[in-house]
This record gives C-alpha cells, sequence and structure tokens, in this order.
C-alpha cells in the first residue's frame, strides 16, 4: 500500500528535481507551474461538485459559504499576500489530511498534537520562503530563525511522545516521519532561493498523484483514471501556453495574472467544501454538507482533493 506519507515524499523528490532542472530558465519554470496548479484548480472544482451541490440544496449554508468564499476575492482586492494565504491553505491540508488517515478522525484528545503541528508546518514553510520579499522580516539572524524551528520541533516531538501509549508504532513512526517529510524542501532552500511558485508545484503534484494512495490492488484502474482526467485538463491548458502552435495564446504575463487570481478563488472555496480545516472553518459550513458521524470515509468525501479519488467509484 502506498500511504499518504510515501505519497508526500515522491512528490518532495519531483520537486526537487524539477527545481534543480530548470533552475537555469526561470520563465519556463513559471509557465509549468501555473498551468498545473490552474489544471489543479479545476480538478479541485470538478470534484467538489457533491458539497456544491449540497450547498445549492441547503439554503442554511447560502450565507456561510458565501462569507468563505469571499475571503480570497477580498484578499486578492486588497492585495493580502498570497504567501501568507496560500501558506495556511497548503499547511491545514497537510496536516488534516496526515491526521485524518492515521486517526481515521481528530478527536478532540488530538487537538494538541494537531496545533503543534500546524504551529511547525507553518515554521518550516515561512523558513523555507524567507527569501520572498514579503517575508523578508524572516531574513535576519538564521540563528534565531534555526532556534525557533528547533523548539517548534521539541514542541511537536513533546506533544507526540506524550501520547505515545495511546499509539501504535505504526502511528508514531508515520506522525514522526510526517513532519520530517518537508525537510529536504528546507535543505534545498539553502542551497538557493525557494520561492512561492516551487511550493505551488509540490502542493499540486502531491495533489496530482494522491490518486495512487490505493487500498486495493482493483482500485488502481480508478486512480488511473484519475491521473489520466488531470493529465488531459494539463494537456488542454497547454494549448493556450506561449510556446503553443495553437493560434489562441496567453502571455507569460495573463498566465501569472490568471493562476494568482484563480488560487485566491480556490483557497476560499476549499473554505467552505473541504473539511480539512480546523473546527472553527469546518463548522462554519462544510461539516453541515455531510452531517454523519466523523468515520474515515465521512472524513474522506468532503475533501476537495480527497474527492478525486472517491469520484470514479461510481464510473
Amino acid at each position: 500500500m502506498i500511504s499518504y506519507l510515501n505519497v508526500r515524499i515522491i512528490s518532495l523528490l519531483i520537486t526537487a528535481a524539477v527545481v534543480l532542472v530548470f533552475r537555469a530558465d526561470a520563465k519556463a519554470l513559471m509557465l509549468f507551474i501555473a498551468i498545473m496548479a490552474i489544471g489543479h484548480y479545476s480538478q479541485a472544482l470538478a470534484f467538489s461538485h457533491k458539497q456544491l451541490s449540497a450547498i445549492a440544496r441547503q439554503k442554511s449554508t447560502w450565507l456561510p459559504a458565501a462569507a468563505l468564499c469571499s475571503i480570497g476575492p477580498a484578499f486578492y482586492l486588497i492585495k493580502f499576500p498570497i504567501v501568507v494565504f496560500f501558506g495556511i491553505h497548503h499547511v491545514f491540508n497537510d496536516v488534516y489530511v496526515l491526521h485524518q488517515q492515521v486517526f481515521g478522525g481528530w478527536r478532540k484528545e488530538q487537538s494538541r498534537l494537531r496545533g503543534a503541528s500546524i504551529t511547525l508546518g507553518l515554521l518550516v514553510y515561512l523558513a523555507t520562503l524567507r527569501h520572498d520579499p514579503t517575508l523578508a522580516f524572516l531574513y535576519g539572524d538564521l540563528r534565531i530563525l534555526a532556534g525557533v524551528l528547533v523548539v517548534g520541533y521539541l514542541l511537536y516531538f513533546l506533544n507526540l511522545w506524550r501520547m505515545r501509549h495511546q499509539l501504535s508504532r505504526e502511528q508514531m513512526i508515520e506522525l514522526s516521519a510526517g513532519d520530517l517529510a518537508c525537510l529536504p524542501l528546507l535543505a534545498l532552500s539553502g542551497i538557493m532561493q525557494l520561492g512561492l511558485l516551487h511550493v505551488i508545484f509540490y502542493h499540486g503534484m502531491l495533489w496530482m498523484l494522491y490518486p495512487i494512495q490505493m487500498t486495493k490492488p482493483a482500485e488502481w484502474r480508478k486512480s488511473a483514471r484519475a491521473l489520466v482526467l488531470m493529465t488531459a485538463i494539463l494537456l488542454f491548458f497547454y494549448l493556450f501556453a506561449p510556446y503553443s502552435p495553437s493560434p489562441i495564446k496567453l502571455t507569460f504575463d495573463q498566465w501569472f495574472k490568471t493562476f494568482i487570481a484563480m488560487g485566491y478563488a480556490h483557497i476560499s472555496i476549499s473554505f467552505a467544501v473541504s473539511k480539512m480545516h480546523p473546527s472553527v472553518i469546518r463548522n462554519l459550513c462544510a461539516a453541515r454538507l455531510h452531517p454523519k458521524s466523523e468515520s474515515f470515509k465521512d472524513f474522506v468525501k468532503p475533501s476537495i482533493e480527497i474527492e478525486a479519488v472517491r469520484a470514479f467509484e461510481r464510473v
């Protein structure tokens, strides 16, 4: 079985390889990542149709859904840093999906561990992107930044150690490795300057490869269909790339602006339809769309990205 942790590691290795290969051609890398991200947004939207339909049917969700979905456009208009907005989205996804798979849900007694994992994830994310102009305040004394990261890891593993009697050996390994898996990108940032686009590529690659995480060999056919669909979406968008022979093309600047604008919308829609968020966000809308017991299957279905796997069961 290929676990979520394995998918993360594979995605990180691919990201590191792509970053190094395109190191000398930043423009080509930007275009490649922008198109891939737009494909990811489209895939997520397509596989969240059940949640969007549920919102349309349930009037009680209209106001909270509209409020959550308006966050992205509002942040776009006031030019709220996308590097911060995306960081919140990325870390929430990473932590909640991992903990959902390890524990089969999110229980109150695990809230301190989740909180420590989210804090650590944000610290590693900010440290990895410390060269970004928005995060310039972090690029001071690196010893302070390193010290904060060490404290973050100590707090996380302290909370994990406190739960050792409630966890199996496999769960301990999965949770320990899960929060160490992001270190390769942090290490790579010491060799070259990493930007938001690089982390977005990792995020998009992670969810593009997510369908290969199947528990039964018979389901590999369904995961293959998911990958084929994503590939088809990407090829469609590449028809409009500047290098494409198609008569209709978008410039690099147009692709970048579209990618950023759709990113704000994608993140805010995920707040409304995905359960991969803290309860304060989840209970506003997403939890009402599937008000059943908080079992593993109930948590898997409401996620925008994870719905990509389950949708093919009906094909």
